[in-house]
């Protein structure tokens, strides 16, 4: 009877020490960190010019399919794009009135990252969701002053007053991506973005499109510190 207890009791054991060793696993692998560098290109709307952007991406992980991550970059355009007065909307082929010529932003990101290929034990495809506060920290606008007339001739006036007041320099953008990470470290990203405020206030309007928001879409290379 005592050898028969004994063998109903192994399998308990051996039960009980599986799943301990599963647990001490899961916590190793949570709370690991990781740090990325990226680059790439930016191609924002309205703008259709393609930009530069840099940055570094702190991941922390919180279990196996989810990561938390937050990062800073910067981008950078150089863009000719053309506004055109607010009083000048229905008259037809209007006269520029102002142009952005170059812009350079912080963004800072922060979201989630989940995790594709959780259920094949690899760590290495995720998607991302999250939002990126921006802030435009050198611009360049030239404005047509007239003097009053619409059709008069124009003298043009870099980083005008007008303009400083006009143009938005902060936004704040909603993202959605996805990163695939190779064992050399090296991986690639493609996210693409939305932001929710206009990139000038109501008394200027963008001249190609009648949506002022900016809508970017950014694809590079990845490379993981450690």
């Amino acid at each position: 009877n005592k050898t028969e207890v004994k063998q109903e009791a192994a399998p308990f054991i051996e039960e009980r020490i599986s799943k301990t060793a599963i647990k001490n696993e899961n916590q190793k692998s949570t709370g690991k960190s990781r740090w990325y560098l990226n680059s790439g290109g930016d191609i924002s709307m309205p703008f259709n010019k393609v930009g530069f952007q840099a940055g570094v991406t702190w991941v922390q992980k919180t279990n196996d399919n989810k990561h938390l991550f937050t990062g800073l970059s910067i981008v950078n355009h150089k863009l000719k794009h053309q506004y055109i007065s607010a009083s000048k909307v229905n008259t037809p082929s209007p006269e520029t009135d102002a142009v952005i010529d170059r812009m350079t932003a912080l963004r800072f990101s922060f979201g989630y990252l989940f995790d594709l290929n959780a259920k094949r034990n690899r760590d290495n495809t995720f998607l991302s969701l999250g939002f990126e506060p921006s802030y435009a920290i050198n611009l360049r606008t030239v404005y047509y002053d007239r003097n009053g007339q619409p059709s008069g001739p124009a003298t043009l006036i870099v980083n005008s007053p007008i303009m400083d007041k006009a143009v938005n320099r902060f936004n704040l953008f909603f993202t959605a991506g996805i990163q695939k990470e190779f064992k050399s470290r090296l991986g690639f990203s493609l996210k693409a973005g939305y932001g929710f405020i206009p990139i000038t206030n109501k008394e200027f309007y963008n001249r190609t499109s009648g949506n002022n928001n900016i809508r970017s879409l950014q694809a590079g290379f990845i490379y993981r510190l450690k």
